[in-house]
């Protein structure tokens, strides 16, 4: 049976225009009588079949490809590709659900844990430095951030690293690190790929707190000048950078409230 073009879009779903593409790029291949193209039963099959492809996440030289599979392993082997594309698909946005759900939880608590204080366990991170320039940085690291950028950037932190020689001397309280930062298990996980050289903050046991700031430095140590009376009334030793991370930030009457979760390591 054949089919005009207008029958064959209603049919498929695809537009006629795209359909008329696809004839020149070879997927169908309509008879002519006169100035109207009938389609075969095959010629619909092949418009679906890569309909289907397109929606695997196939390109068109990849479904050209995939139509001219000459044997059932090679076939066999094209469906095993996708299972491994979206098993990595599938471990992405497992990832995302979890961050989003810590993101929850963090905020909630934050807002209820305002200046007070606990002890946790500070994961372990991999990191990029923020800055860095061509000429000057690692080739290497800048492809690594592009990869980090362009796959993976819902799951980045944006860290602040204060000098532990700063906290303890007070001087200068605003300089710090930035850093883009991804969790261990993240990387492990996902197999996001790491710079030969690449920076860690390490795990370690922490006093944790959350402060709020409103000044035009995004970080400065003089919102946490409090901790310092935290620790040394429970006397624990810093032990090693202070690490910096935005919660959240409101407007409040034209004032950026922004709220801090601030790790201190400590010995144990």
């Amino acid at each position: 049976m054949k089919y005009k073009i207008s029958e064959v879009s209603k049919m498929t779903g695809i537009p006629v225009d795209t359909i008329r593409y696809y004839e020149t790029a070879g997927i169908v291949k309509p008879t002519r009588v006169n100035t109207y193209r009938y389609y075969s039963e095959i010629d619909v099959l092949n418009l679906l079949e890569y309909r289907k492809m397109r929606n695997y996440g196939m390109n068109m030289s990849e479904i050209k490809d995939f139509f001219q599979i000459t044997d059932m392993e090679q076939y066999a082997r094209e469906f095993e590709r996708l299972e491994e594309k979206y098993a990595q698909a599938v471990r992405y946005y497992q990832a995302l659900h979890k961050y989003a759900q810590q993101s929850v939880h963090t905020i909630r608590e934050a807002a209820q844990g305002m200046g007070q204080y606990r002890l946790v366990t500070m994961p372990e991170k991999y990191y990029i430095h923020f800055y860095f320039h061509e000429e000057e940085g690692d080739e290497e690291e800048s492809d690594i951030w592009q990869c980090w950028i362009n796959e993976y950037y819902s799951l980045v932190e944006y860290l602040a690293i204060f000098k532990q020689e700063n906290f303890i001397l007070d001087v200068p309280k605003n300089e710090c690190l930035w850093v883009n930062a991804l969790d261990k298990k993240v990387v492990e996980e996902l197999q996001i790929p790491l710079p030969t050289h690449v920076d860690v903050i390490p795990a370690h046991k922490a006093v944790y707190t959350v402060v709020e700031e409103t000044g035009e430095d995004f970080y400065d140590l003089d919102v946490i000048d409090g901790v310092k009376q935290y620790l040394n009334a429970h006397q624990y030793q810093v032990a090693g950078d202070i690490i910096g991370k935005m919660i959240s930030r409101i407007q409040d009457h034209g004032v950026e409230r922004r709220y801090l979760g601030i790790w201190i390591p400590i010995e144990s």
